[in-house]
């Protein structure tokens, strides 16, 4: 049974790897000459897009939050409604992130959430993280949407500061992605 398992968690990544899937996000990489399709409900102050290919996950833009002293509540939001497919296998979020501050470590807190449409419920909780004292290289997130198939869903990045900190904090985010995987990404005669 281990193996029969193992064997169907490889074709679907070989799947994946292989076929051609619906890229959900747009600007995902913050590459354009604006931030649409992303939203700023609330102020946009702190928040930037920033061209610097040395400090970009890839490319040369990207998404920066925090850079304002706190309090910062509400919070900062960037947010991108997407619509995940009703026939839509697999679905994946991923993104990249890295922090770096001289704010007091534990005062300044990003979050990575799922929000309904019309953002009156949260749906999930995909990473919280709190400052540190110094910086981290990128790292990567990744979660599994499949269970949201159908609904018209926020990718909701939102950033919060005790008062007197956050103006030495930069959260990063680049290349954010949203592959949706249906039975039309697949090729005829495909016997996986």
């Amino acid at each position: 049974m281990r193996s029969r398992v193992l064997l169907v968690a490889v074709a679907v990544l070989l799947v994946r790897a292989a076929f051609g899937a619906t890229q959900l996000i747009s600007n995902g990489g913050f590459e354009g000459t604006s931030f649409s399709p992303w939203m700023f409900p609330g102020t946009q102050t702190g928040i930037q897009v920033v061209t610097d290919s040395s400090r970009a996950h890839s490319g040369l833009n990207f998404l920066t939050m925090g850079n304002l002293n706190g309090p910062i509540n509400p919070p900062q939001v960037v947010l991108q409604t997407i619509l995940i497919p009703s026939n839509a296998l697999s679905v994946t979020l991923n993104y990249y992130w890295n922090v770096s501050s001289t704010d007091s470590a534990g005062t300044v807190q990003f979050q990575t959430l799922i929000v309904n449409s019309n953002q009156t419920q949260l749906l999930a909780t995909i990473d919280s993280q709190l400052n540190i004292l110094g910086s981290l290289p990128y790292q990567q997130n990744s979660f599994n949407l499949t269970s949201l198939t159908g609904q018209m869903v926020n990718i909701y990045f939102q950033l919060t500061a005790a008062n007197g900190s956050g103006a030495n904090t930069s959260f990063r985010i680049d290349d954010v992605s949203v592959l949706a995987l249906t039975a039309a990404d697949l090729p005829a005669n495909d016997y996986f």
